[in-house]
């Protein structure tokens, strides 16, 4: 067995998951024993070699890996209306977080395998979609232009929170 997870209601298994690295050294893991999903590296026996992110960091899933720099990209948002982008070391004595996206919506990238270039893509708060190119450092290199026919009249979304403790996320849709 290289590893056992326990919940007693609900184990959200990471599909990607495990994710080896180059030579079978090690693997990354996600889970939420913790209370919330955290991105792991593990030894090739399965043993914990260090947590990536802190609990409250509000991870959401995995995004692509520069096995040269030992870096990766996740998504992330504590705010569960919104999907940024993060880059992550995978030294785990040496954590760090640097936000790539800005601007509020639901930020994805799509790659290839594990190349140097990969596509940001962003639907805003008010459903507009937008795609860059962007290289290593995270900065955009090119836009890629949208040819989609223009929707017409879109509904007005107000984001917004109810109570203290727990905090509810609401989006109210009014007609345009």
């Amino acid at each position: 067995t290289l590893l056992v997870e326990n919940d007693e209601a609900w184990l959200d298994i990471e599909q990607s998951m495990p994710l080896w690295l180059e030579g079978g050294t090690r693997f990354r893991w996600m889970t939420e024993r913790n209370g919330a999903k955290q991105l792991e590296l593990r030894g090739p026996d399965g043993e914990l070699l260090g947590a990536l992110n802190p609990p409250g960091f509000g991870l959401q899933g995995f995004g692509h890996y520069f096995p040269d720099s030992g870096e990766v990209i996740v998504r992330a948002s504590e705010d569960p209306t919104q999907s940024m982008l993060y880059r992550l070391s995978l030294d785990p004595h040496r954590p760090s977080a640097e936000l790539l996206t800005r601007g509020a919506g639901i930020h994805s990238v799509v790659t290839e395998r594990e190349g140097p270039l990969f596509v940001y893509h962003r639907v805003d708060e008010v459903g507009q979609t937008s795609y860059e190119v962007a290289g290593r450092s995270g900065a955009p290199r090119a836009r890629i232009r949208s040819m989609a026919e223009d929707p017409g009249p879109v509904p007005e979304l107000e984001f917004t929170t109810v109570g203290d403790d727990p905090v509810f996320h609401a989006v109210v849709i009014r007609p345009h």
